[in-house]
């Protein structure tokens, strides 16, 4: 079941990284949420996860996450992943922020609202989007599914910078 939960998420995820984003959304009838605030809420929280994480701290990262995630996977297999990624990847050098994203609701995913955070973070061998899913649970923006995927080369119809001085 744990496994089926995080493959939907990683569905929803990607799906979400290439979605629009309205500007004021509803939630559930009420009033209109300002999602430029919300999306700020999520970051902060995100980003001092993140740091908890970085530095090794993984009992506090899954302590400080929703349960959401915590239902998903155990805190010694989590402890165990994120090892795991140290040893492969090493320590991350940097991380910039590249987009999120506010839904009220997901497909096939109970709970809202949730935002979706995209980092591209450098670690020792190359670049990696990290993806963050964050939702509000007991008033605050919690931490609900984390990923690291390999950056993917634009395609050509994007217009690639794989030619002599296409690089940013």
């Amino acid at each position: 079941m744990k496994r089926i939960v995080h493959s939907t998420f990683a569905f929803v995820m990607s799906v979400l990284l290439f979605a629009g984003v309205p500007v004021m959304a509803q939630d559930s009838g009420e009033a209109a949420v300002d999602t430029a605030a919300a999306k700020e809420e999520a970051r902060t929280v995100a980003e001092e996860w993140l740091k908890t994480n970085d530095d090794g701290q993984y009992d506090a990262s899954y302590k400080a996450a929703a349960s959401m995630m915590q239902d998903q996977v155990e805190q010694k297999v989590w402890a165990e992943k994120n090892e795991q990624k140290k040893s492969q990847l090493g320590d991350v050098q940097s991380r910039e922020f590249a987009a999120a994203q506010y839904r009220a609701s997901l497909p096939q995913v109970d709970g809202g609202p949730f935002i979706v955070l995209r980092y591209e973070a450098k670690y020792k061998p190359a670049t990696f989007n990290e993806v963050i899913l964050t939702t509000k649970e007991e008033g605050e923006w919690k931490v609900a599914s984390y990923a690291v995927q390999p950056m993917r080369p634009p395609s050509p119809q994007q217009g690639g910078n794989s030619g002599p001085g296409g690089g940013r």
